[in-house]
């Protein structure tokens, strides 16, 4: 994580320690764009506000790691185990169910290229130019392919579906990361505090819990302030919203034995510049790592009384 990725020292770090990116997100003002570097074939780039210095993300491994790259992504390989990052996929530039099916076929010939089963999916981000208008249209098309690959599955992928200013041609971008292995566990998570989101028909969980034998990893979806029937909490009321949204998160992440401590980095969302200031002074105050965060202002979350959306991913070593 580079808060200030134009004057921040990520790119000689990763040439030093030979590391490969294999996800990368970079959040710049449209002005600065072309004041960093990109480090991996393929980051995903979304415009923000002024105010902020440039931003990014990475997901990295040595460079001695075994490493197959595909036409759409980079699959991590052992001897028993997979994980396949994809890059961004992204619609055709109609407002169609068809151009937005685009990104589940790419994905799912992903999958074939690194033969990896679909129910192997354990996170998932979309990206999207105007959520209001495309949200229903999103969830229509992940619908029909969900319900075929997790059909009595133990688990629904993670998920985080945001207003984001892409910069790409399309109307949205997906990315999605599937791991499979003969030691690996994969658990849903559960908020003591919220529903589960397919109780109001959106086929995400709360959280995945990814148990290797050397550690685990919580993702943990975008959260927003919502109660245990899955309705928006503490409406039009910004610090409310923020301290519940982190409730939550530390609920998640407690019931798996992490905290706050565990986070590698995160990102959040906040519909209103204007409560920048105060939602940090929040995160101080709970002890939550908000300089391992991506921060987006200005952003449509999916309902409009939601005034912030967080997400996070924790790691923990096995004891």
């Amino acid at each position: 994580m580079d808060k200030d990725a134009a004057n921040g020292s990520a790119d000689q770090y990763i040439r030093e320690k030979n590391l490969v990116v294999l996800q990368e997100r970079i959040v710049t003002p449209p002005e600065r764009l072309g004041t960093v570097t990109p480090l991996s074939r393929d980051p995903l780039v979304i415009f923000n506000d002024s105010s902020l210095p440039v931003q990014r993300s990475m997901i990295a491994v040595n460079g001695s790691c075994r490493l197959e790259q595909l036409d759409f992504g980079v699959m991590l390989e052992s001897d028993d185990t997979k994980m396949l990052f994809s890059h961004p996929l992204s619609t055709g530039e109609t407002i169609s169910f068809d151009s937005f099916n685009k990104v589940y076929t790419g994905l799912s010939r992903l999958l074939d290229q690194a033969d990896l089963k679909a129910n192997r999916i354990v996170r998932k981000w979309f990206f999207a130019k105007d959520i209001f208008r495309d949200y229903e249209l999103i969830n229509q098309v992940r619908d029909g392919w969900f319900s075929t690959w997790f059909n009595g599955s133990d688990f629904i992928p993670a998920s985080t579906g945001i207003q984001s200013l892409i910069n790409r041609s399309g109307h949205i971008s997906l990315e999605f990361l599937a791991i499979d292995g003969k030691d690996i566990q994969i658990d849903q998570m559960h908020c003591s505090m919220q529903n589960e989101p397919i109780e109001y028909n959106k086929m995400f969980s709360r959280g995945i819990l990814v148990s290797a034998p050397r550690g685990r990893i919580a993702f943990i979806s975008g959260t927003a302030s919502t109660d245990e029937r899955g309705e928006v909490k503490y409406v039009a009321d910004i610090a409310r919203q923020f301290e519940h949204t982190l409730d939550c998160i530390a609920d998640l992440l407690e019931s798996v034995g992490m905290g706050f401590a565990d986070i590698a980095q995160g990102m959040m969302w906040l519909k209103r510049k204007g409560d920048y200031q105060p939602c940090l002074e929040i995160a101080r105050r709970y002890g939550f790592p908000i300089d391992r965060c991506l921060s987006l202002l200005d952003c449509n979350v999916c309902r409009d009384d939601w005034l912030c959306e967080i997400e996070v991913t924790a790691y923990k070593n096995k004891e």
